[in-house]
């Protein structure tokens, strides 16, 4: 159990977002059986993206 972290695309390491930037994270939460309850982007074969 835990979080597990994909890099994409690795940043350079000399530039980071400033104040007032807007950061994406796209993620899936699943429970322990596999079983998936949210995730971002939204699913939509599988329904709308939970509020």
């Amino acid at each position: 159990m835990g979080v597990e972290v994909e890099t994409i695309s690795p940043g350079d390491g000399r530039t980071f977002p400033k104040k007032g930037q807007t950061c994406v994270v796209h993620y899936i939460g699943m429970l322990q059986n596999g079983k998936k309850f949210n995730s971002f982007p939204p699913d939509t074969q599988n329904g709308p993206h939970p509020s």
